[in-house]
């Protein structure tokens, strides 16, 4: 009997995951071929490669990558949440191009997306409401725009750890044993390090959803907050060096002219009514060719869905409902104009950008308040209802799932050539180390810079975050700069003794006094005591979230 229960329950989850992935593929089909499209973050696939030098050169986790900053490096994943990258990377390893591994990066967040969304789904309506609450999730427009327009890898990643740690959280407060506990924490660890700004735009939500969750359940305060520690304990590596250095890199461009927030406002059309569609940046004013709302579908399911959840007059979660509801429109007038006082008054919401990045947050809200109409629909009925909701949203949104061009291009020619030289100067200022009081004009030499005196160079090597150089300083003395800006942890040898650098130039770059002779230099970036703290924290805590989810004595064990 047990037997037959097993491999009907293996069955049961063997059609709903494949459920999931047809449900996927209006969203994905169009990345299922040879070549890549444009889009406007287009560093994907160089962010890639520099992740992949950086695990093959040992530094795990990779902070410092070797060529942006035109050739000079700076510190992106120590600022920029990696875990797309490392996805991404595990599936370079397995041997698909760069290019193919950012597209399966892209395709994986939507399937990723719509598997977490059914699992919450399904801890509050049925499977096949659930199911249909599903697409309506994956279709959203904005989801669309990331990834076929923006080319948002960090941001479509968020989509899919939101509903992942709330899952992770409804699964906890209900089983109460170390297994959810760890999962839970795990869930919470990764969306850490998915994507800083939907982290930040979901706080609200994941507050809001806890507070009223957790009401008749006071003694999970401490265990959630005990999780929530644990959390940040495995995500510590990259948390804690991001906060206590973040001072140290440019961030000024990334409010600045474009990126400005009061450029980018949406009307009230824009946010609920307009399904114009177009390939154009967000723009001044409401005119723009691109889709920044919310959309009328989700918009008109969401509010079909709370309205028929109160003429129902179901009070048993009346004021879960109602907070979602109010949220929803909440994060949607931080959308429009109206709000700009929100804004200027709180001095972390310009580092959003761009307003409308808060319909990610809306649009799930909405998704997940239809649920309700679509459970209160009559059996004899839902199959009807059911296509012909899919119908409407796949004639109206479903061509915005397709990129406007599409090229025929190899890892090599991405990698090489001009559009090397566009990656590796995009973004330039973008956590530039202050060292550098100026952006570079020129590219990085591929050796060192002989600022005076007479040298010789025989030798000259480099990795990700090292130099190694062999010398012979023919003139009395000569000042020598290593092609790398001026960073914490930057230690330079010189015949295997530590020698003090000094910051040359406008750059900011490592530079040593020679005496005459020969020389063997070596420069590395070294781990700051922070750093060293911060990934033993996160090796300790992965230790015993392993320990949690492995021990037979543990797993099912209650808290």
């Amino acid at each position: 009997m047990n037997l037959f229960s097993s491999l009907k329950n293996r069955t049961k989850t063997g059609i709903l995951i494949i459920l999931i992935i047809i449900i996927s593929l209006p969203a994905i089909y169009q990345l299922i071929r040879p070549g890549f499209f444009p889009m406007y973050d287009d560093m994907q696939v160089i962010r890639l490669e520099q992740m992949d030098k950086c695990i093959k050169d040992g530094q795990i986790p990779c902070r410092w990558v070797p060529d942006l900053g035109y050739g000079y490096g700076y510190p992106l994943f120590q600022y920029y949440a990696p875990l797309p990258y490392y996805f991404m990377e595990a599936v370079h390893l397995f041997g698909f191009s760069y290019i193919d591994s950012v597209k399966i990066g892209f395709a994986s967040s939507i399937v990723l997306s719509a598997l977490f969304f059914f699992l919450l789904a399904k801890r509050f309506f049925s499977i096949s409401t659930s199911l249909i609450l599903t697409f309506v999730w994956v279709m959203i427009p904005f989801r669309a725009a990331d990834i076929y327009v923006r080319g948002a890898m960090g941001e479509a990643w968020g989509m899919a750890m939101l509903p992942a740690y709330l899952w992770g959280f409804e699964k906890f407060i209900k089983e109460k044993n170390f297994f959810a506990f760890s999962l839970f924490s795990l869930m919470g660890g990764i969306f850490l390090i998915t994507h800083n700004l939907t982290l930040l735009m979901s706080v609200p939500l994941v507050a809001v959803w806890f507070l009223l969750r957790l009401i008749n359940e006071k003694r999970m305060f401490i265990l959630v907050a005990l999780s929530t520690l644990l959390s940040f304990c495995l995500a510590s590596f990259y948390i804690i060096p991001l906060i206590a250095e973040r001072n140290l890199v440019h961030i000024e461009t990334l409010t600045q002219g474009y990126f400005n927030f009061v450029n980018h406002f949406s009307s009230l059309r824009q946010i609920y009514f307009s399904i114009h569609w177009g390939f154009g940046p967000s723009e001044v004013g409401s005119n723009d060719n691109a889709f920044v709302g919310i959309g009328p579908i989700h918009a008109v399911l969401g509010i079909v869905g709370f309205l028929t959840y109160q003429i129902s007059k179901n009070k048993k979660q009346f004021l879960f409902f109602t907070a979602l509801f109010g949220l929803a429109f909440i994060f949607s007038f931080l959308m429009h104009e109206r709000s700009s006082f929100i804004w200027q008054t709180l001095p972390f919401m310009k580092y959003f950008q761009f307003p409308w990045r808060f319909s990610l947050v809306a649009s799930f809200i909405f998704s997940f308040l239809s649920g309700y109409f679509f459970e209160k629909i009559p059996k004899l009925i839902r199959p009807i209802t059911y296509t012909a909701v899919v119908g409407i949203i796949l004639i109206i949104y479903g061509s915005f799932f397709a990129p406007k061009d599409w090229f025929n291009i190899s890892d090599w020619e991405k990698l090489s050539g001009e559009m090397r030289e566009r990656a590796v100067t995009a973004s330039i200022y973008d956590y530039l180390p202050k060292s550098a009081r100026i952006n570079p004009a020129d590219p990085a030499p591929n050796t060192l810079i002989i600022e005076s005196g007479e040298v010789d160079i025989s030798s000259s090597m480099r990795g990700t975050n090292w130099y190694k150089y062999v010398l012979d300083v023919k003139s009395e003395m000569a000042e020598i700069v290593i092609p790398a800006y001026d960073f914490p942890g930057w230690i330079v040898y010189e015949n295997e003794q530590r020698v003090e650098h000094k910051r040359s130039g406008e750059l900011g770059l490592l530079s040593v006094n020679l005496n005459q002779g020969s020389h063997e230099l070596y420069a590395r970036l070294n781990k700051t005591p922070i750093k060293i703290a911060s990934d033993a924290l996160s090796l300790a805590s992965l230790g015993l979230l392993i320990g949690f989810l492995s021990v037979n004595r543990f797993k099912g064990k209650r808290i």
